[in-house]
């Protein structure tokens, strides 16, 4: 039975033909194309998917590079447009306020600075003053700074209907680029850009990485032809000389 296995025959043969290296060498370089393959084959449908997505990767990413996001945008250009829609308001409440900080056209900051100096010459007749005159002092200060800060608040608030308008489609584009995408912040928007880049940049990295493993398994391909080629070299080479051996052995059996 196992003289007419084919398989049998063929370790026979090898054998008798000394090609034990040469049949490892192939079953190795075989062993490593089918991996190779199985690899390709893996690869060529993660780009296929990657393929099937990536034009609309693309667009989304033109998209929102093209908004030129930041971080805290949002919130900004709320206060800028809570400042602008109501401009003469904030304006009139500003200087309302420093009227009253400078009653008759004459500065609170002033009639404390007087007060202080009044008392500053009482003092060391009145312990108690001292303290005060210290607390007016520091009234002083604080008021100017008050009135500092008002006065380049106010510089500050303009009224211009086309920064407002520019102002809201800025708003609108950012509230509907957070609604398609399904973002509550704008850092969250720019998260999801930046991993877009991520994922299209991992997308031409497979389809490099498919073709370096396209060119392995064409190599292996060679490499286990060439392999293929000296065993079935090294076998035919002996085929003949064990089949004339197995004949005289038989040909002895039968004569003795």
């Amino acid at each position: 039975l196992l003289l007419a296995d084919k398989s049998y025959q063929l370790s026979v043969l090898d054998y008798f033909a000394g090609a034990g290296e040469l049949l490892d060498k192939y079953r190795e370089v075989h062993a490593a194309l089918h991996k190779a393959e199985h690899l390709l084959k893996q690869m060529e449908e993660q780009v296929s998917a990657n393929a099937k997505e990536e034009d609309y990767k693309r667009f989304q990413l033109a998209r929102l590079e093209e908004a030129q996001l930041a971080s805290g945008e949002m919130e900004e250009l709320e206060i800028e447009h809570g400042q602008l829609a109501n401009a003469e308001e904030i304006k009139g409440a500003l200087g309302a306020s420093l009227e009253l900080l400078q009653p008759m056209g004459t500065s609170i900051v002033q009639n404390l600075k007087d007060a202080a100096h009044l008392l500053g010459k009482c003092y060391t007749f009145v312990p108690e003053l001292e303290g005060i005159v210290g607390r007016l002092e520091s009234c002083r200060i604080e008021c100017k700074d008050i009135e500092q800060e008002l006065e380049r608040i106010g510089d500050g608030i303009t009224a211009s209907p086309q920064r407002l308008q520019e102002v809201d489609e800025r708003i609108a584009l950012l509230e509907d680029l957070l609604k398609r995408y399904s973002c509550t912040t704008v850092s969250q928007l720019i998260e999801y850009r930046e991993r877009l880049k991520m994922e299209l940049s991992g997308a031409e990295e497979s389809v490099e990485l498919e073709e370096s493993q396209r060119e392995l398994v064409l190599k292996l391909t060679q490499e286990r032809a060439v392999a293929a080629d000296l065993l079935s070299e090294r076998r035919r080479g002996s085929a003949g000389k064990l089949s004339e051996l197995l004949e005289d052995s038989i040909s002895c059996l039968l004569y003795t």
